[in-house]
């Protein structure tokens, strides 16, 4: 299982249409072969930052996912939608 945290610190004023804007994207990504969850949460200490928590079979679905239409078309729209200043996409393998 592949495990993955996408973090997205919001310019401010953009939380609704950072939703607006991810919510076909999680339908969509939902439907995936592979896709064991996909959500979006957001921090309990700070409201404009969010994180996309995603669970994957295997690596090879989540390399399908970062390739597939909704994903290359919504995701820059997201990024936009953010400060330049947030941390990277971390990946995770599960150990137990």
């Amino acid at each position: 299982m592949v495990r993955v945290v996408a973090p997205f610190y919001l310019k401010p004023g953009m939380l609704d249409q950072f939703m607006e804007t991810a919510a076909p994207l999680i339908t969509e990504t939902r439907k995936e072969a592979g896709c064991i969850t996909y959500e979006l949460a957001q921090s309990a200490n700070d409201p404009q930052v969010l994180v996309m928590l995603e669970a994957w079979e295997t690596q090879g679905a989540l390399d399908t996912h970062v390739k597939s239409a909704h994903f290359t078309a919504i995701v820059p729209k997201l990024k936009a939608l953010c400060t330049d200043n947030g941390a990277e996409t971390a990946l995770y393998t599960k150990l137990l």
